[in-house]
């Protein structure tokens, strides 16, 4: 979502289509990953919206009145508050007054009136978060390679094993230059 699978196979230097699948597969994952880590939606608060919104599987269509709503094929909308159709998702196609989303995700069906506090951001997302995504997906690419467990080391003379431990976060397992890249896009979680 961040990135296409163009422009992570070229970041990455992948020429072949065997892991077409594999990449498609992790990019709307790992960048959802990123989102959460950074805790930022890296949402334009002066474009959102809020509305009664018509969503629909059919079509994977969402309706309401968009003529203010200034966004163009390709960008990326957040949309928070919905029953099941919170997220990030892709414009393919935008009028004034329906967006289709593209087929990486789906749209459920859903009415939403707007006397209920559901919202639609217009997201600008950094370029540079393309190369963090290529690196994630680099790394998962690799780990997959090397058939790794989770096995950080192991002996045989009265056996031990030790594993890696992870803190309950997927990022604590990135290299620190992934992770080191997000930090200056991470905002204070308030709980």
């Amino acid at each position: 979502m961040i990135a296409s699978l163009v422009e992570v196979k070229t970041l990455i230097q992948e020429s072949g289509t065997t892991k077409d699948s594999l990449i498609t597969l992790l990019l709307p994952m790992l960048s959802n990953e990123i989102f959460e880590y950074c805790n930022n939606w890296f949402e334009n608060t002066d474009i959102y919206l809020t509305d009664t919104f018509v969503f629909a599987d059919t079509g994977n269509t969402i309706t309401a009145d968009f003529s203010e709503f200034y966004a163009v094929p390709g960008d990326l909308i957040h949309i928070k508050g919905s029953n099941y159709n919170d997220g990030v998702h892709k414009i393919e196609t935008i009028t004034s007054t329906v967006i289709t989303i593209t087929s990486d995700t789906e749209i459920k069906d859903e009415t939403v009136e707007n006397d209920y506090d559901v919202y639609m951001y217009k997201m600008e997302v950094p370029n540079d978060l393309k190369l963090i995504l290529a690196k994630m997906v680099k790394f998962h690419i690799d780990l997959q390679a090397s058939g790794a467990s989770g096995v950080s080391s192991e002996s045989i003379g009265s056996y031990s094993v030790s594993y890696v431990t992870d803190s309950g976060s997927t990022a604590s397992a990135y290299p620190g230059y992934v992770t080191n890249a997000l930090r200056k896009y991470t905002q204070v979680k308030c709980t």
